[in-house]
């Protein structure tokens, strides 16, 4: 660059040509960027770090849906469980009647499942239970926690239920894995 170059690029960054030169002989200019460099790699080996100790920090949480494994079910998608949920669909294979299991309503879990299947709140769900109702359609069975619905449906053919990981034992098997959008932060109590 000439003279009325460096000028007019020292004049756009708002820094003086002397203030600039002096900093580049002093080595300050060099001394940032290297600064900037170290800063940047510590962070990344720190998230790195981060990410190998903590998974759930760097992992959405799963649900894992769930049936006998007596059960002659392959797998289900989410359409499918959404009509047996919503009672939609009595009957599954082989005449064996659908018999799903929820959570209580305040369950964070059953929130999170109602979401991924329904896209709506179990909230948002109780009209069109109330419409059913009348129509002789009952409601998904309730039970207590994630460890009753686990031996429901280890001794209830047709039985579908939803459990975390932590929570999945013999007698059952898994038909969906469900990726939650947010952790749920409970912890898992066998």
């Amino acid at each position: 660059f000439g003279l009325a170059a460096r000028h007019a690029v020292s004049v756009q960054s708002g820094i003086s040509l002397r203030t600039r030169e002096s900093a580049a002989r002093a080595g300050w200019i060099f001394d940032v960027s290297r600064h900037a460099i170290l800063i940047m790699r510590l962070l990344l080996l720190a998230f790195l770090i981060l990410a190998l100790v903590f998974p759930a920090l760097s992992q959405a949480e799963k649900l894992l849906v769930i049936v006998s494994s007596d059960t002659d079910v392959g797998t289900l998608s989410l359409p499918q469980l959404a009509r047996i949920y919503s009672r939609k669909v009595l009957i599954g294979p082989h005449g064996i009647p659908w018999a799903p299991l929820n959570l209580p309503v305040n369950h964070p879990l059953r929130q999170a499942f109602s979401q991924a299947i329904f896209k709506r709140s179990p909230e948002e769900l109780e009209n069109y239970w109330n419409i059913q109702y009348f129509k002789g359609i009952l409601p998904p069975y309730v039970v207590a926690s994630e460890k009753a619905m686990r031996q429901y449906v280890t001794s209830t053919p047709g039985a579908v239920g939803y459990i975390r990981p932590c929570h999945l034992g013999s007698g059952v098997k898994v038909v969906a894995t469900l990726t939650l959008s947010s952790n749920l932060e409970i912890a898992c109590q066998q």
